[in-house]
């Protein structure tokens, strides 16, 4: 514990990587885990949420946003969330990269987050790029058209076989010109090349990483120097009371500014 303090304390960029785990505190389900959004399916999540199902059967696929959108309904952030955007605001530099699409960490306030995979918050068209930045997700169809074109609306998130959003994968090679030297992990399998990648990048370097879950992936701790087996919503609180208390007691530089008031 007191290496991955020292390390927060002497950080110049910190990158948080969050997946569906950090999420669960507020109510919404994981993707892989017991009970999570992917299972009890007979139709593999890989097909029915393909690119190609969308194309050729998209009732099928939007049977899927359905179950997603009920789940997000009236969800606010948790503790993991809130305390995240805290520490954004008193490290020098922090990134989130984050493979949810439930826009929670920037309800909590956090600045600098990178969406790799969209965010279902708004409904587009593929076709004619008619958008609705704030639909009723109650009150929709089973299979909402485009009020222009009639082509079958969706959320702007990545379906498998999809491509990464341009911006956020910009962003997310843009986060490498200050390179981060803490990478931590929260309630995310690292599935994906393109998200284990910043650890083994980060291990290879020397710089400190760490994954905060209950049951981390076997595939990830090998890239983790640190293995913090709690629930983010328990554990990131004290984490940012060590923080401060650390920080608080560091020398500070001539013109130092830093509010050091914060509830915890």
């Amino acid at each position: 514990m007191d290496a991955l303090l020292q390390a927060f304390c002497s950080s110049k960029h910190t990158l948080f990587i969050t997946g569906s785990g950090i999420s669960t505190a507020s109510g919404l389900p994981t993707y892989r885990g017991v009970g999570g959004l992917y299972q009890n399916n007979f139709i593999p999540p890989e097909i029915r949420m393909s690119e190609f199902i969308f194309r050729w059967w998209p009732s099928l696929t939007w049977g899927h946003f359905h179950k997603v959108l009920r789940n997000s309904e009236h969800v606010k952030p948790n503790q993991a969330h809130i305390q995240l955007a805290k520490i954004e605001s008193f490290l020098p530099k922090v990134t989130i990269l984050t493979q949810n699409v439930d826009g929670l960490h920037q309800d909590a306030g956090s600045k600098n987050v990178i969406e790799i995979h969209g965010s279902a918050r708004s409904l587009v068209c593929p076709k004619c790029s008619w958008k609705d930045s704030s639909p009723n997700f109650k009150q929709l169809p089973r299979l909402p058209k485009c009020p222009k074109c009639d082509t079958v609306l969706r959320p702007p998130v990545v379906l498998f076989g999809g491509y990464l959003p341009d911006q956020a994968v910009q962003a997310m090679e843009g986060m490498y010109d200050i390179e981060p030297d803490l990478v931590v992990g929260i309630g995310t399998t690292a599935m994906f090349q393109y998200i284990l990648e910043p650890f083994q990048r980060a291990y290879a370097m020397g710089h400190c990483t760490a994954i905060i879950d209950p049951n981390p992936a076997k595939h990830l701790t090998p890239y983790c120097k640190h293995v913090v087996r709690e629930t983010a919503e328990t554990f990131l609180p004290y984490l940012f009371k060590q923080v401060v208390r650390d920080i608080s007691a560091m020398p500070k530089p001539n013109g130092w500014k830093k509010d050091l008031t914060f509830s915890c």
